[in-house]
């Protein structure tokens, strides 16, 4: 017969196999377990670290976020300003411009009308000549005849 299954040696093979499992166990308790604790623990530390990391990177997005905010509404209300300032003077320079346009037109036309009213008198002196010669000569033939 198998000396395994001889049951005279049940006892032996079971003290044997018991004594196996304890030294197992306390092999896996001392080396084995610590090991995986002490990497479950820096795990869970670098995790509460990174965590605690992101809440403040949280917190600085937050703040940079406001900031951010108040520099463009600052900046919203500057470049309004500065197009509206922008318009005004755009306006009064038009507006300047307009007017001296307006005075330099006045001033041609005021020209313009002096030299048509210079002309007018030359034409008038021109057509009261030749209508003086005109009948001077119409005078003269009707004597003659």
């Amino acid at each position: 017969m198998i000396p395994q299954l001889d049951s005279h040696y049940y006892f032996s093979q079971l003290f044997w196999l018991f004594i196996c499992l304890l030294l197992l166990v306390f092999l896996f308790k001392k080396s084995f377990v610590p090991n995986v604790n002490s990497i479950i623990e820096k795990r869970t530390s670098h995790i509460e670290k990174c965590n605690s990391e992101i809440e403040s990177l949280d917190n600085n997005i937050k703040e940079l976020s406001k900031d951010l905010a108040l520099i463009q509404e600052n900046a919203r209300k500057k470049s309004s300003e500065i197009i509206d300032s922008a318009i005004k003077k755009a306006s009064e320079t038009i507006v300047k411009q307009e007017q001296a346009l307006k005075n330099e037109n006045d001033a041609l036309i005021a020209e313009t009308r002096s030299q048509l009213d210079e002309e007018m008198e030359n034409l008038q002196s021109i057509i009261k000549e030749q209508v003086n010669t005109t009948a001077q000569i119409v005078l003269e033939k009707l004597l003659r005849s």
